[in-house]
């Protein structure tokens, strides 16, 4: 009973962090659900053996310039904001010490033969919430502010000129790959319980979300899947079909309002809607764009910020590095605006209200923004001895698993991490690597410091 009671908690946790764009009593589910996880494993923490003094030690001189950095101004310091990223961090390596060194073989076992459960009823909910926001149908409310390159905005749920995207219980739809493919990825390779039928409504749900983030991935997948096939003569048709389920449904659509122009938010918009039925007719559109036409302007200027960054990584601190980035944003749009009303005298004639409309590059001085990158935010967070030590700890493990198979796989599910929209680890993201880990057999002569 008590087992049971313990694989469900974990359970309730994960499926918690799941529902990522709702709230009660406005706290976010995900961060309830991160908090189960932590207590889970503290809870479950003297079934491993404990890391070292060595390892306490390593990650002591690794973390704390970043960490004294974060406090030095302790007056000035948003302690909810610092404590969630120091939360965050801590949460991550629990997790991934833990799963990395499971030896609960019934915990794994039950695991995997709810992995069947869950992926069904997160793949069908994602496809039903898609068609429900296609035809007006009832959803749960989205009652959480949009995670996005600006905090604090509205989930986006309509694209008038682009097919509809598949955003489950998520304010995004690559928080949806973020969160399902990983889980989908590592139960085909390894869970035997998973059917056919689960990995195809996988394969539709994650194929829905039209992200170029899934694609690259399908991509990196497909390739590892020809190069096995080259070297061994091996090959999984499973793994095949998942990826091209997920690049035929990402890459062929029908506009939301070729569908149902009469739907609520078709209605806004009713010259539009006229043109794109004046056929009459359904019509696919395909998604001709490449992943870096899509690299939308946000994201350059986060890659920009951080190489002109590169002349001086001294660790930020945690609380520093999105206020850097606003103010190194926000003088650049300054000086545009006002070269824009020395140049164009006109603009002075009228009185405009002090807040700009919040569109364009001007939104930097109204919002509050995010890097949304993992490697870049602890980079300048921590310092980049942090990220070189990460880089190096990666070439270690890829010498000592040279021959082992399933190796790739593992960096695999590490790439899906490091290179997902959200800018921080988490304790999903611990157990995750800490679970391919495990899986993988990844093979670590300081597996005793681990």
């Amino acid at each position: 009973m008590k087992q049971k009671v313990n694989f469900f908690l974990f359970l309730f946790g994960l499926i918690l962090i799941s529902l990522d764009a709702y709230t009660i009593f406005k706290i976010p589910l995900p961060w309830i659900g991160q908090i189960i996880l932590f207590f889970w494993v503290i809870l479950n923490f003297k079934l491993i053996k404990l890391p070292s003094k060595k390892t306490f030690l390593l990650i002591s001189f690794l973390l704390m310039p970043g960490l004294l950095i974060t406090f030095i101004d302790f007056n000035e310091i948003d302690y909810l904001y610092v404590g969630l990223r120091i939360f965050n961090v801590v949460s991550f390596l629990l997790l991934f010490t833990y799963f990395s060194k499971i030896q609960d073989e019934n915990f794994i076992n039950n695991f995997h033969k709810s992995m069947q459960i869950v992926l069904l009823f997160l793949s069908c909910v994602t496809i039903y919430i898609f068609v429900a926001q296609l035809f007006d149908l009832p959803e749960p409310i989205r009652n959480r502010a949009n995670t996005s390159f600006f905090s604090n905005s509205k989930q986006s749920t309509f694209w008038l000129s682009q097919p509809h995207r598949a955003m489950g219980t998520f304010r995004e739809p690559s928080f949806v790959v973020a969160f399902l493919f990983p889980l989908v990825y590592i139960s085909i390779l390894k869970n035997i319980h998973i059917n056919k039928y689960t990995i195809f409504l996988c394969s539709v749900a994650l194929g829905l979300t039209r992200s170029d983030f899934v694609r690259f991935f399908c991509l990196i997948i497909l390739t590892v899947e020809l190069f096995n096939y080259l070297k061994y003569k091996n090959v999984n048709l499973k793994i095949i079909s998942f990826s091209v389920v997920i690049f035929a449904f990402s890459t062929f659509g029908i506009l939301e309002c070729n569908i149902n122009p009469s739907s609520v938010d078709c209605a806004e918009f009713q010259d539009t809607v006229d043109k794109i039925n004046d056929s009459g007719n359904l019509k696919l559109k395909i998604n001709e764009n490449t992943i870096s036409d899509n690299f939308d302007n946000e994201r350059l200027e986060v890659l920009k910020y951080f190489f002109y960054s590169l002349e001086n990584l001294t660790p930020k601190g945690l609380n520093n590095v999105n206020i850097d980035f606003q103010s190194e944003s926000f003088n650049e749009i300054s000086e545009e605006m006002y070269l824009t009303n020395r140049t164009n005298p006109n603009y002075l004639t009228t009185r405009f209200s002090t807040q700009n409309f919040g569109t364009g590059n001007y939104s930097l001085i109204k919002y509050n923004i995010n890097v949304q990158n993992i490697i870049i935010f602890y980079t300048l967070a921590f310092g980049i001895h942090l990220t070189i030590f990460v880089f190096l700890l990666f070439l270690n493990l890829i010498i000592q698993n040279k021959n082992n198979e399933n190796f790739v796989y593992f960096l695999i599910i590490c790439l899906l991490v490091f290179l997902n929209p959200i800018e921080e680890v988490n304790s999903f993201y611990g157990f995750i690597i800490g679970y391919a880990f495990y899986i993988f057999k990844i093979e670590s002569k300081q597996n005793e410091y681990i």
